[in-house]
């Protein structure tokens, strides 16, 4: 039935194209395609469809600018990494915030070392032979180094964006109140001195992401030029 009526509506604006006159654009139907997936038939021009990001591919999205091939998964990994306000966990390894989330993301913005050291666990444990005394040692060394690496990347993932814009406004309110100086801090100002630091961090995990824009085997030679 759905079928039949489709063909029926079809004909019927056909017709109705065959019965305008010649030369008489207002008179022409357009089919167009509703937010449903449906068609209809109208006599003026549809609507301009303008693509609508859904929240997975926002979700998806790097934080900071962060290059994507940042954040891939280590080839040689055990599971998962698990954070929260307090810390992260993965495998039998566990990394604490030590009271700071701010600062556990600029130590996350170290990913270069953290990949370094991945690679060169994985490179060690390769070159190890199966029956060797030491491979079990350095399979251990190469999963907490996979595991490094992504509690780092979970970190940023989920706290990096809300914590950069609380500190770039912070830093705007410090600025506000002259507290955006050292002098006001060493007067022995708590309060400055809290907001002092807040525009230090921000400028650290600004700069520290910048220099994660590009893509992670392209960061190498470009110190090289």
């Amino acid at each position: 039935m759905y079928l039949l009526a489709r063909i029926l509506v079809g004909l019927w604006a056909y017709s109705l194209l065959l019965l305008s006159p010649v030369g008489d654009v207002s008179a022409a139907i357009h089919a167009c395609t509703t937010a449903d997936g449906s068609t209809i038939f109208q006599d003026q021009p549809c609507p301009r469809q303008v693509p609508v990001e859904s929240k997975a591919m926002v979700a998806a999205r790097a934080p900071l600018g962060i290059h994507d091939s940042w954040f891939v998964k280590p080839a040689q990994s055990q599971g998962r990494a698990f954070c929260d306000k307090r810390g992260c966990g993965c495998a039998r390894h566990e990394r604490s915030h030590d009271g700071s989330l701010a600062r556990a993301i600029a130590d996350a913005l170290y990913m270069d070392a953290s990949w370094h050291r991945y690679e060169v666990s994985e490179a060690l444990w390769q070159e190890t032979p199966v029956n060797s005394s030491q491979r079990f040692a350095r399979r251990a060394d190469l999963i907490e180094a996979s595991c490094s690496v992504m509690m780092s990347q979970q970190i940023l993932k989920q706290f990096a964006d809300p914590a950069l814009a609380e500190l770039r406004r912070k830093a705007q309110e410090a600025e506000e109140r002259g507290y955006d100086i050292p002098d006001v801090c060493d007067s022995g100002d708590m309060i400055a001195c809290d907001y002092y630091d807040a525009i230090e961090l921000f400028k650290r995990l600004s700069r520290d992401s910048r220099a994660l824009h590009r893509a992670r085997n392209d960061l190498s030679g470009a110190d090289n030029l």
